[in-house]
């Protein structure tokens, strides 16, 4: 087990929290921390109040970010300042590369979960398309099977004799009709 402080509260972190938080809230300190590093006589930089919204929710909402600014050297002037006391900035590049090292790991990590989600979405997209394949040329058998059975029909209907026009019998229903002839001989009584 490695004695570094800095070193075992950054690891508890990482093994605590979710990636997200940690991430966030990591380098929201690795800003705090690079502004005392750029600009080491600036006191707006090396002190900050635990009121402060964005701190509240990136970086206290883990609790062992307060131990972590105390073992870079960070010390409470009252209830809710903290400020970052002399001038000996090994623990501050020691926790900075750390900090960067775990976001790193973390960006990489991110980045192979978006890979395998895309990956499965991709093929999860190409099972739906050879699927959609797939029924396509079902259906166009059953198509195919149908129109030769219709064919098929078509050409049996055409071998059958056509049929022949009936013959209609007369008719021998209702009354009789005789042709009205007038009577030979001039019609003389």
């Amino acid at each position: 087990m490695d004695s570094d402080p800095i070193k075992q509260t950054v690891q508890k972190i990482c093994d605590s929290y979710s990636d997200h938080y940690v991430k966030e809230s990591f380098e929201l300190l690795l800003k705090l921390l690079g502004n005392i590093l750029k600009n080491p006589t600036e006191e707006k930089f090396r002190v900050f109040k635990k009121t402060n919204e964005a701190l509240k929710k990136k970086v206290l909402i883990i609790k062992e970010n307060l131990q972590l600014l105390k073992d870079i050297g960070y010390v409470d002037i009252d209830q809710d300042i903290l400020a970052f006391n002399g001038n000996h900035f090994t623990n501050i590049e020691k926790a900075v590369k750390l900090l960067e090292a775990k976001v790193e790991a973390i960006n990489s990590s991110m980045l192979s979960q978006e890979d395998i989600e895309t990956r499965e979405r991709e093929e999860r997209a190409q099972q739906n398309k050879e699927e959609i394949i797939r029924n396509m040329r079902e259906e166009r058998e059953k198509q195919k099977i149908i129109k030769a059975q219709i064919e098929a029909d078509h050409k049996e209907m055409l071998k059958r004799e056509k049929p022949t026009d009936s013959n209609a019998k007369p008719l021998e229903f209702g009354a009789t009709i005789k042709k009205f002839e007038p009577p030979k001989g001039g019609g003389k009584r």
